[in-house]
């Protein structure tokens, strides 16, 4: 019988605690407190009256209440609050959210009117889908780069061969230039060549006629003064 209180005080129900207890200390104090010499055992009381066997059920009941009133304390701070929200997308429009603000909200329900309702939700849902409608033509783009790339690849070497030809031309048209004007260089130098010739005996010839328009000169004076 003993055994049998102490574990149903050791679990207590949620409602009753304090009466049945009551009852069972009481039970165990008129079956144990009692003698045959319709004595009190009073020797190792717990100061008020009862029992040391009454005073362990006491403790123990104590202690299950602290135990049972924590155990409530934490299932309520872990609920408050404490849900994240976790959305993701494909490869192309991925989308991450973690927000325990939200997972607050959401758990919170209806309680006090802080909670997210429907059309926050719709809210939500709607800038998800933007996002998504947003990064899937990127997406698509991205798919298309290593195509793009090897046109732009083909292309560049198409110009770099037509460069080449061109220089090549280029070179080839110099060359027949050169060979076509050299003749021509050759004839303006001796022209060139006959005109300072041609030059030095003109000035030689002005020279000639200088002097002999002195010596004219000289010849009449001598005639006038004689």
């Amino acid at each position: 019988m003993c055994d049998a209180l102490c574990l149903h005080s050791l679990h207590p129900p949620q409602e009753s605690d304090d009466e049945d207890v009551g009852d069972a200390a009481r039970m165990a104090g008129a079956g144990v407190g009692e003698r045959p010499g319709g004595g009190a055992a009073g020797a190792k009381g717990d100061g008020v009256g009862h029992t040391a066997m009454v005073a362990d059920i006491l403790k123990e009941k104590e202690k299950a209440e602290m135990r049972a009133k924590e155990a409530d304390a934490d299932s309520k701070g872990r609920g408050d609050g404490q849900v994240s929200i976790f959305v993701r997308g494909t490869a192309a429009n991925g989308l991450d959210i973690r927000s325990s603000e939200w997972g607050s909200k959401l758990a919170g329900g209806g309680g006090g009117g802080s909670g997210y309702g429907d059309a926050d939700v719709a809210k939500l849902k709607d800038a998800i889908q933007t996002l998504c409608q947003s990064t899937h033509p990127l997406g698509k783009c991205m798919d298309f780069v290593h195509e793009d790339l090897s046109l732009m690849s083909q292309e560049m070497d198409r110009w770099r061969a037509l460069y080449k030809v061109k220089a090549d031309a280029l070179e080839s048209e110099r060359a027949a230039t050169e060979a076509f004007l050299q003749p021509l260089q050759s004839q303006l130098r001796d022209l060139e060549d006959q005109l300072k010739e041609s030059s030095m005996k003109i000035a030689g010839v002005k020279a000639g006629i200088s002097a002999n328009d002195k010596k004219i000169n000289s010849l009449l004076k001598m005639m006038v003064t004689s």
